[in-house]
């Protein structure tokens, strides 16, 4: 028997235990894991590695080769891996940057929106203080309102004479003849203390007088039933804070519409009159005549009544509007003629901002901020912030599924009915959507597009093939079609039983 089996019987034969004096072990970059020192076992597999390594034998250097390709491939696949994972957070910080710039985006929006409406109250609660700027604007003379106030109270008080009211400033009309000059003209605080020679000659009421004239000259010619004594007398009044916002609204609308197109007429104030007592429109047929009348150049009367009849439904709950007042708030634009202009943008239509129906291509932030300053007209699944604000992530889900929904032109009634409630079905629910697709075999596009659908039926399966044909990915199917979904189907019950 040789040594060396003699060896390898003894060691066979020898017990499995351990050494006390080698209970620590290492990492040998060239042995691997072995004890530090005085093993009985290590020791000579070392000693036999180190031989095999001198003599240089074939089958060991292999298996070193092959040893060492084992690690490059550990190294790489960590390098690989590590990268991988650096990718994915660069894409996770770029998304978030993209949402916190939107958010931002939307913010700002928001902000100039309320800013818009601060600057604008006061001066919807001032009329007559904006008139009296507007005339100090136009001619200056005016000047201060104060020293009028005090030089028309400071004139001595006389008792009124029946031969002065032809040109008195109470005077509306020259009396018949016959009729009875005895009446004491209406008291107030300016006409019981100023005479008619007073208002002739007072330095004050002279400048009063000779503006509203410069106004009147630029204002169409007045009726023989509006003359310039009771104008001034007005105007007084609205300098003392008597009057009403009606001389701020009638002047601005004799000048709006003095020259623009061929409905100007001479008597504006009936022509108004005519407006605010303009019949309901009953149908869409109606309707539609309405808005293409309104789309003419120049036609202010449709266009006026077009834009009154947007606030009634505006102003108007969702439950409770007519089909004639959805049709107009979905086919109503923007104020843009058929050759190509827009309407002027006047100085009185800025105290009353109106929303305009944002276009189906526009981005979250404008419906944003029309569904704000337009509350009544927020769709269902979206949610509200503590400030009544819509939330962002809710518009994009509303949006991504009213661009990919059937046309009109080219789907049935019950799948343009029952599509959106589908939607919700398939996002409701975690995860549904990526599974669908494995199940399915699908590969989401790499760009997002939004084209309607045009499928037969309305199946889980096939809106989830189609949506992924549109590029919307997991993480927009986790972030927001799954919280618009819920909210959604949580409140169409309550929608359907407040319609019943």
């Amino acid at each position: 028997m040789s040594s060396s089996s003699m060896v390898n019987h003894e060691m066979v034969g020898m017990p499995h235990h351990r050494s006390q004096r080698s209970s620590t072990w290492e990492n040998n970059q060239r042995y691997g894991i072995v004890h530090c020192l005085d093993c009985d076992i290590c020791d000579p597999y070392k000693e036999h590695v180190a031989d095999a390594a001198f003599d240089n034998q074939l089958s060991f250097q292999m298996a070193r080769h092959d040893l060492k390709r084992q690690y490059e491939i550990q190294f790489s696949n960590g390098v690989a891996e590590g990268r991988r994972l650096e990718q994915l957070s660069n894409q996770e910080e770029l998304h978030n940057l993209r949402d916190e710039n939107a958010s931002l985006r939307a913010e700002l929006v928001l902000a100039q929106v309320q800013c818009e409406q601060l600057q604008k109250r006061p001066v919807e609660r001032v009329p007559g203080r904006a008139f009296e700027l507007q005339c100090i604007e136009r001619g200056g003379i005016f000047g201060d309102v104060d020293k009028l106030h005090s030089a028309l109270l400071d004139q001595p008080i006389r008792p009124p004479s029946c031969a002065g009211s032809v040109s008195s400033a109470t005077s509306f009309a020259t009396p018949l003849d016959g009729a009875d000059m005895s009446l004491e003209p209406p008291q107030c605080p300016i006409s019981s203390s100023v005479g008619s020679n007073d208002l002739t000659h007072s330095p004050a009421v002279s400048a009063a007088s000779i503006a509203l004239s410069i106004e009147a000259d630029r204002l169409p010619q007045p009726q023989p039933f509006f003359p310039i004594a009771s104008s001034t007398q007005q105007v007084v009044e609205n300098l003392t804070g008597t009057t009403t916002s009606l001389i701020h609204d009638d002047l601005h609308n004799d000048h709006l519409h003095s020259t623009d197109g061929p409905f100007a007429t001479a008597s504006q104030p009936l022509q108004a009159a005519e407006r605010k007592k303009a019949k309901p429109v009953k149908n869409l047929k109606d309707m539609n005549m309405l808005i293409r009348a309104a789309r003419e150049p120049y036609n202010w009367a449709a266009l006026n009544k077009c834009k009154r009849l947007l606030r009634v439904a505006h102003a108007t709950a969702k439950v409770e509007r007519t089909s004639v007042q959805n049709h107009l708030i979905k086919e109503w634009r923007s104020v843009e003629w058929d050759d190509g202009t827009h309407a002027t943008r006047h100085s009185h239509t800025s105290l009353h901002p109106r929303a305009i129906n944002p276009r189906k291509e526009d981005p979250p932030e404008a419906w944003q901020a029309y569904f704000l300053a337009c509350p009544e007209s927020v769709p269902l699944g979206i949610r509200r912030d503590d400030e009544g604000v819509p939330l962002l992530s809710d518009l994009k889900a509303f949006r991504t599924v009213s661009r990919l929904k059937p046309e009109k032109s080219s789907s049935s009634s019950e799948t343009l009915k029952d599509f959106k409630p589908a939607v919700a079905r398939l996002f409701s629910v975690h995860d549904a959507y990526q599974e669908s697709l494995m199940r399915l075999g699908t590969t989401i596009a790499d760009e997002v597009t939004y084209i309607p659908y045009n499928g037969p039926d309305v199946t889980l399966d096939d809106i989830a093939t189609h949506f992924a044909a549109c590029g919307i990915t997991n993480a927009m199917a986790d972030a927001e079609m799954g919280p618009w979904a819920r909210e959604y189907l949580s409140v169409l019950p309550k929608f359907h039983q407040a319609r019943a």
